[in-house]
């Protein structure tokens, strides 16, 4: 123990045995907190490890760990062989300090630095205050933790795991498993700690039916991914089985990423109850990945107040989820589009800033906002609302076949002549309930290019452009909104060979209505439905 040295001011009034007693208590809280403040446990050097020397300290940190429920390892550098099965429960490793006390590889072994396997799981165990190092151009896995349960990993800096020369060409610095099923993992934290120089940061990964999840990722920063295509900062799933919920990733720094910052990619696994609030992603190909199945679709997702761009590709894109939230996030400068749906079912988009994204694309993927549908099933029950729009490269706000029940409203799309403000391409198939009202500006473009009859059966707007290859339009059912002078605008782009549109309307009363309008050209109209449809020329 370290010495203490104190003074205390006595009267002569107290007697000896009294002052003994006084002096072992201010003694014994004095020297507890010195040695808290310092790492308070048993001294890594005190097991025979020296600092900052070319000798390996293995066999001194193995009797330590054998020996000691809490370790202190002082400042400097010191070399270790792969420690593997050797941590115990309700352990705590202290360091003194990110970038003080370093754990560096000693050889170039080819397995992880520090693994607790399957085979002796462990329960409350901590590391702290510390860097963890593998060799630059020899990135092996560094780190691993399979069905350990409540790991507390804070303020622990990880570097060098970056080659495709691991199995399966993926090494981690960070990677925690879990393969029991019907026993959650307790909590993992991961908080204050630095990534730098791999192909994955940290990969957790469930497998067959286990029960997975409750982890919180919090003010990490994730820096130097430059090993090529698939690599990420955090990867949740990817090719396993089983659950994965109750995540919070908040408050991360990701940049100089080669791929990826989030991505949970995990086609047979049940995501539920994300939350990615706060973080800040510069990559070069895309910011948050959610890639479920429609099987078992994501749910309870939400996405909030993250700042996101990507050099190539998209700064959100989604796949097959229910109930996601997207709110007072800023998307910009991505290479494709800032954010894509498909096949959501449920939730609201509110409060984002889109813009200038798919610069770096010619003919897809252009969209500053894209609902869309792998499946032939669609986004559905969503709200787009509140929104700022701002100069994407193609269509603002694109809606494409299959989506149902879809409320835009109350938007502002600014700086973009060269596209529409809102899209909705009829291909295919129809859409319903698609209710587009009170944007700015308001106008509504519908493009369809198909040969066969336009079918209208799903909208209500106050504006709106049709772009049409067929001369015939059925409305099944149009709803419009109120405006204040009872009239709804309608341009119709004749794309057809014909010089007439003829519109089969199926409302009360029926009617057809014949539209003269050449080949090629555009003629603007005042709709109104006061005596049934009628089209009056502006």
């Amino acid at each position: 123990m370290r010495g203490c040295l104190f003074m205390i001011d006595i009267s002569s009034t107290i007697k000896f045995e009294e002052f003994k007693k006084v002096c072992l208590i201010a003694g014994f809280f004095l020297c507890y907190h010195v040695s808290k403040s310092q790492g308070f446990g048993s001294n890594l050097i005190s097991y025979g490890a020296t600092p900052n020397d070319t000798i390996n300290d293995t066999q001194a940190f193995l009797q330590a760990l054998k020996n000691a429920d809490s370790i202190f390892i002082p400042e400097g550098v010191f070399l270790i062989d792969p420690i593997i099965n050797k941590f115990r429960s309700n352990q705590l490793i202290e360091g003194a300090g990110k970038g003080r006390t370093i754990l560096r590889r000693s050889d170039r072994k080819g397995t992880y630095l520090i693994q607790q396997t399957g085979k002796a799981p462990i329960n409350n165990f901590t590391l702290k205050n510390l860097s963890i190092e593998g060799l630059p151009n020899y990135r092996h896995s560094l780190v691993q933790f399979k069905d350990s349960k409540n790991l507390n990993i804070i303020n622990v800096s990880f570097k060098y795991a970056g080659s495709t020369e691991e199995e399966n060409g993926r090494s981690t610095l960070l990677r925690i498993d879990w393969t029991t099923p019907d026993v959650r993992n307790g909590v993992t934290k991961v908080i204050d700690c630095d990534f730098e120089a791999f192909f994955y940061g940290i990969h957790y990964r469930p497998y067959a039916e286990s029960a997975g999840g409750n982890i919180l990722i919090e003010s990490c920063v994730f820096r130097d991914s430059d090993v090529g295509h698939a690599s990420s900062a955090i990867l949740l799933g990817a090719h396993g089985q089983g659950e994965i919920k109750n995540v919070t990733i908040v408050n991360n720094r990701f940049f100089d990423l080669d791929d990826t910052a989030i991505m949970l990619v995990g086609r047979s696994i049940n995501y539920e109850n994300i939350s990615i609030i706060g973080n800040w992603m510069e990559t070069y190909q895309v910011g948050i990945w959610l890639d479920a199945n429609a099987t078992t679709p994501a749910r309870d997702v939400s996405i909030k107040n993250n700042i996101i761009t990507s050099e190539i590709d998209k700064g959100i894109h989604i796949e097959h989820a229910i109930e996601v939230e997207l709110i007072s996030n800023y998307v910009y400068d991505c290479g494709f589009s800032g954010i894509t749906l498909f096949d959501v079912t449920g939730g609201i988009i509110t409060g984002n800033k889109i813009e200038k994204n798919g610069q770096r694309n010619v003919d897809r993927y252009t969209e500053g906002l894209l609902l869309s549908s792998l499946v032939s099933k669609g986004s559905s029950k969503l709200i787009v609302s509140g929104n700022h729009f701002d100069s994407n490269k193609g269509h603002q706000l694109a809606i494409t076949a299959y989506s149902d029940s879809i409320e835009v409203s109350d938007n502002y799309f600014t700086s973009n002549s060269s596209s529409s403000s809102i899209f909705v391409p009829l291909a295919f198939e129809r859409h319903q309930a698609v209710e587009v009202y009170n944007n700015y500006p308001l106008e509504t473009i519908i493009s369809y290019t198909d040969d066969e009859e336009v079918k209208l059966d799903f909208i209500s707007f106050q504006y709106i452009r049709l772009e049409t290859s067929s001369d015939t339009i059925n409305l099944s059912k149009v709803e419009t909104l109120p405006t204040k002078s009872e009239e709804h605008g309608l341009s119709i782009v004749n794309k057809s060979a014909s010089d007439q549109i003829v519109i089969n309307y199926f409302g009360k009363p029926e009617k057809q209505i014949v539209l003269q309008i050449p080949s090629g050209e555009t003629k603007a109209y005042n709709m109104t439905l006061a005596k049934g449809l009628q089209f009056v020329p502006e």
